[in-house]
């Protein structure tokens, strides 16, 4: 996932960008906030070092 952020500038929405981080944690998404983060993430799905399909979802523990 990406989703870029200005973490700078507070938004009204703050929760919910911090709910979707959280949740990208729990499940194992890849996230990238920032250019840098997008860019080396998406060289790494294209060089094959991480073969997102064969991934098992993460079972949260409730």
């Amino acid at each position: 996932m990406i989703f870029l952020r200005d973490p700078l500038t507070a938004q009204p929405h703050e929760p919910d960008v911090n709910a979707l981080i959280r949740l990208s944690d729990v499940f194992g998404v890849p996230l990238a906030t920032n250019i840098g983060s997008a860019e080396v993430l998406l060289r790494g799905l294209q060089a094959g070092f991480i073969d997102w399909r064969s991934l098992k979802p993460h079972e949260p523990k409730y």
